[in-house]
Parts: C-alpha cells; sequence; structure tokens
C-alpha cells in the first residue's frame, strides 16, 4: 500500500474546523457518553452502603459489566459521527445508537485480540506493545465505517498505518496534552478537548484511507 503523508498538527486544526461546524453538538454528545460511561463509578459512589455485602460485590460486577458493554457501544458510535462529519456528512444524535449488533461483536472480539496482543507486546519491553496498539488504532472504524469484521478490520489497520507509527505516537501524545489542557480549563474544557481530538484521528483515518478531504 502507498505510503500517505500525514500531518499530526493538521490533523489538529481540521479537528478544530469541524468542532466549530456544531460545536454544542459535539459538546452534547460529549456529555452524554460521559455520563452513560459513568455507570461503572456506581460502586464507588454508594461504596459505603454496599461494597462489604454480598449483594455489594454483585451490583459492583453488574455495574462494571453493563458500563463496559455501554461504553464500548457508545465508542463504535462516536466513531461513527466522527468520520460522517469529518466527510462533510449531515449527522444527528441518533447516529451515536444506529451501531448494528455485528459490528458491535465484532469490535468486541476484536478488543480482547487487540488486549491480549497489546499485553503480551508490552511485556516484550514496551515498545512492540505501543507498536501492536498504535496499528491497530483504527479497527473500530473499519468496523463501524466499512462493516468489516473483526479479522478484517484488523489486517485494514494494521495496512493503512505501515510507516505511521512515529507520526500516531505523536500524535497520540499530542492528543493526550490536548486532553489534560482541556481538563484542566475548568474541567469542562474536556468536553470540547475529547471532540476535537476524536476529529483528529478521524481526519487521520480518512487520509491514510486516501480520501480527500475538504
Amino acid at each position: 500500500m502507498e505510503n500517505i503523508s500525514i500531518s499530526t498538527t493538521g490533523s489538529f486544526g481540521f479537528g478544530w474546523r469541524k468542532f466549530k461546524e456544531k460545536g454544542l453538538f459535539f459538546i452534547g454528545i460529549a456529555v452524554f457518553v460521559a455520563i452513560l460511561s459513568s455507570i461503572q463509578q456506581l460502586p464507588q459512589i454508594f461504596h459505603d452502603q454496599a461494597s462489604s455485602s454480598l449483594s455489594g460485590v454483585y451490583f459492583s460486577l453488574l455495574t462494571t459489566i453493563i458500563g463496559t458493554i455501554v461504553s464500548t457501544y457508545l465508542s463504535l458510535g462516536v466513531w461513527k459521527i466522527m468520520i460522517m462529519h469529518s466527510r462533510g456528512e449531515e449527522i444527528d444524535f441518533s447516529d451515536l445508537l444506529k451501531i448494528s449488533f455485528r459490528n458491535f461483536i465484532h469490535y468486541i472480539l476484536a478488543c480482547i485480540l487487540t488486549g491480549i496482543a497489546t499485553i503480551i507486546g508490552l511485556i516484550c519491553l514496551i515498545v512492540p506493545g505501543i507498536h501492536i496498539a498504535l496499528r491497530l488504532i483504527f479497527i473500530p472504524a473499519f468496523i463501524v465505517d466499512k462493516d468489516q469484521s473483526f479479522d478484517e478490520a484488523m489486517k485494514s489497520s494494521w495496512a493503512i498505518t505501515k510507516g505511521s507509527t512515529v507520526k500516531l505516537f505523536i500524535w497520540s501524545l499530542l492528543a493526550t496534552l490536548v486532553v489534560i489542557i482541556g481538563f484542566f480549563l475548568l474541567i469542562a474544557g474536556i468536553f470540547v478537548a475529547m471532540p476535537v481530538a476524536s476529529l483528529a484521528l478521524a481526519f487521520i483515518y480518512l487520509k491514510l484511507s486516501n480520501e480527500d478531504l475538504a
């Protein structure tokens, strides 16, 4: 596959520009996702009342499972919205919840395999684990955008990121910095930083997929 040049800083410029087109919409999405994903924190909220009992253990396990499922499902929805908006397509809040059961299951399988591969890589002097994680970063994009199976998405992500690992690593550092800055800007800034970073990553996915963007 042809090695396509990407700009890490340019991706954030693109993300900021696309964010401003529907700023309130993206902030609303970020807040909605954060609230639903916080289900996993319920055991900590009710720690004193339930954590020491057997029922508390079951409650903690149940909320963790539900929270993980919800977060995983919503992450695919976020990918879908970010890719669509980056292409200039019309988006709606309902797009967040238009993830097929097939896509969801294949993403779960991909996450399990990616997690195992990354852990093994991290054990092998850390660097291989980071390399694997970066090469497989676009698995959810291929699943939700191209309707690929988990194994196809893994191969596709591995293929388009060839030769771009260093730039993706730099991008991940910049994205982390953007989110940290957003958090310290009265905390609410994170609801701007997260969509901008997500749009920036969608931009890189589309560029590496050889799509022309305005």
